[in-house]
């Protein structure tokens, strides 16, 4: 299946995942036709999904098999709901150098981080990820509380994540 895929589950159902099907199980948002109030309404399925709430749906294990997990998790998560460059554009920057950051980690390309940077942006990455925060991402301004997280994690780090930014312009 696609990454981002539609598909019928019964004629009133319609089952929407941002990927990572190799992980076993996903919790899915499913879109419903109401009736009753000729509307759509969201409902959760019981599976697992760190697309929907965050890191803590990814195991240790499951880490350890795929260490990408994270990278392809965000970006499952910005393929379905993405930053509106124009509204939050230091974000979309900033969630970029993110996945590439977790993706040249979890490859072992780059390790000359601190193991409290990654926890950090990790953290961070866990809030994107939740898809309702403080202010749910579905809404128009829904990503600016997740802006504010991860440029926090930028501040912190920011030795850090200028040296993974000139090391990735030299690969």
């Amino acid at each position: 299946m696609s990454k981002k895929s539609l598909e019928r589950m019964e004629s009133r159902h319609v089952f929407v995942t941002g990927g990572l099907l190799q992980m076993g199980e996903i919790r899915a948002l499913y879109l419903i036709l109401d009736d009753s109030t000729k509307g759509l309404m969201m409902k959760m399925s019981t599976q697992k999904s760190p697309v929907v709430n965050g890191l803590r749906d990814i195991s240790m294990q499951e880490f350890w098999r795929n260490p990408l997990l994270p990278a392809e998790t965000l970006q499952a998560k910005l393929n379905g709901i993405p930053v509106d460059v124009k509204l939050f554009h230091e974000l979309a920057e900033e969630i970029q150098l993110i996945r590439e950051l977790l993706l040249a980690f979890g490859s072992r390309r780059y390790g000359a981080i601190s193991l409290l940077a990654i926890v950090d942006i990790l953290q961070a990455v866990d809030y994107f990820l939740v898809l309702n925060d403080g202010t749910p991402d579905t809404r128009g301004n829904g990503y600016a509380d997740d802006a504010e997280v991860i440029h926090r994690a930028f501040v912190k780090h920011e030795a850090e994540l200028r040296a993974f930014k000139d090391w990735l312009r030299t690969q």
